[in-house]
């Protein structure tokens, strides 16, 4: 479409995300903008010289946002247990799995998740990409995102060596890999996998320097209990993996408590907080007060057999939490829509408008992208959905259950 065509767009249903969802809908477009937003008729009336294009019995909503994934790991596909509970068990499958795969069958893999991203109707990504593989296939699709270069290493020479190679890479991405739709920034990649030096500095200097800090927080009983200098086991694996240095002394904390002493829950940090399912009452009020990004998983708990998170508690205290896929190494597919359908399964109390939200806005909000992604607004990128399935009556129901993927479709103003 010609950047300077303009469009109104109807359909049966607009679900604009931040206001009620429209029957007979429309969505005005004009140079790759959204200009209106509306009922038919008052657009119509509004935008005099546009042409119209009409889908029917259709619906438009914003792209969804997967604010947490592992592209990079999309080789491993069905090559873990499900459901062992025990997070060594399942590292172990992966890594080894993972270490058999040469760098060409990643590319393959990873290059077509990223299309498959663009079908499940992802609009923007936060990827965890401590290999930089994934970039080179985003650049080249219209996903807007922030792609986080992690970091592993519990010691302080395992510490410094990581922040050299991480800081290497992130140079070699802002000159290699320009495009306004991408940021990039340093990621420590969990508490008990990060030494606490290098957590406290990345999380400063990208505050300073404006960037995003993801973080896997409070994802299993076995993190804690390592925190807590309680689990002697998963210590040993993380030496073994080469994650950890003798001499590794717990913080005895529990993980939001060591997080929040490493100064990542101080107001303005700009802290993407994922998963997030061992938490305890006071906890969930820590990271409401915080401002912290919430960022929930929870198909990838399920598999792993980590729990669940507490969402309706979250909800209660004011938190407004994304959604993300994790990466193929525990979910079957990336699909937000799929997300949202086992929410809609497991968390039955968890209603259809608050899942779209969780799956849209809240994303883009965390990725700091609101200002032109995650609703139907004026003023933001003319790139949304149609989906044109029969949904029979009110959509959101349909929409949070499971949808067929044929269905969907993008509509695009530039």
């Amino acid at each position: 479409m010609n950047g300077s065509s303009k469009i109104i767009h109807r359909a049966r249903w607009v679900i604009p995300i931040d206001k009620p969802s429209l029957e007979d809908g429309a969505v005005a477009v004009s140079a790759g903008r959204i200009v209106d937003v509306g009922r038919f008729a008052d657009v119509k009336s509004a935008c005099i010289g546009f042409s119209v294009k009409d889908y029917g019995d259709a619906v438009f909503l914003p792209g969804l946002v997967n604010a947490h994934t592992h592209l990079d790991n999309s080789a491993v596909a069905g090559a873990t247990p499900r459901g062992s509970g025990d997070f060594v068990v399942w590292a172990e499958a992966f890594l080894s799995a993972k270490d058999s795969i040469s760098v060409e069958k990643k590319r393959e893999a990873i290059n077509a998740a990223c299309t498959n991203l663009v079908d499940y109707g992802t609009i923007a990504v936060g990827d965890i990409c401590p290999t930089l593989l994934s970039p080179p296939y985003l650049v080249e699709l219209p996903v807007w995102g922030s792609i986080f270069i992690e970091m592993t290493g519990v010691g302080r020479e395992r510490g410094k060596t990581a922040l050299a190679e991480s800081k290497e890479k992130l140079s070699f991405a802002l000159v290699n890999f320009i495009n306004k739709r991408l940021s990039f920034s340093l990621a420590p990649h969990a508490p008990y996998s990060t030494d606490p030096s290098l957590i406290e500095r990345i999380i400063t200097e990208n505050s300073s320097a404006g960037r995003l800090t993801s973080f896997h927080l409070a994802e299993s009983p076995q993190e804690e209990a390592i925190l807590m200098g309680e689990h002697d086991g998963f210590g040993c694996a993380m030496r073994k993996w080469d994650f950890m240095e003798e001499g590794f002394q717990p913080p005895r904390m529990r993980p939001v408590a060591y997080l929040e002493s490493l100064g990542g829950l101080a107001i303005g940090r700009k802290m993407i907080a994922v998963h997030c399912v061992q938490l305890n009452d006071s906890e969930i009020e820590r990271l409401a007060r915080s401002g912290c990004s919430i960022c929930l998983c929870p198909r990838s708990n399920d598999y792993i057999g980590f729990g669940q998170p507490r969402i309706a508690d979250m909800l209660a205290a004011g938190i407004e939490p994304c959604l993300g896929t994790d990466g193929l190494g525990s979910v079957d597919t990336l699909s937000v829509f799929d997300e949202m359908a086992f929410i809609r399964q497991r968390h039955p109390a968890i209603q259809p408008e608050t899942l779209l939200r969780m799956a849209m806005i809240n994303g883009a909000r965390a990725l700091r992208l609101d200002a032109e992604l995650g609703s139907l607004s004026p003023g933001k990128i003319a790139r949304f959905l149609v989906y044109r399935e029969e949904l029979g009556g009110e959509p959101h129901e349909a929409l949070t259950s499971g949808i067929d993927g044929a269905g969907l479709e993008w509509i695009d103003g530039d």
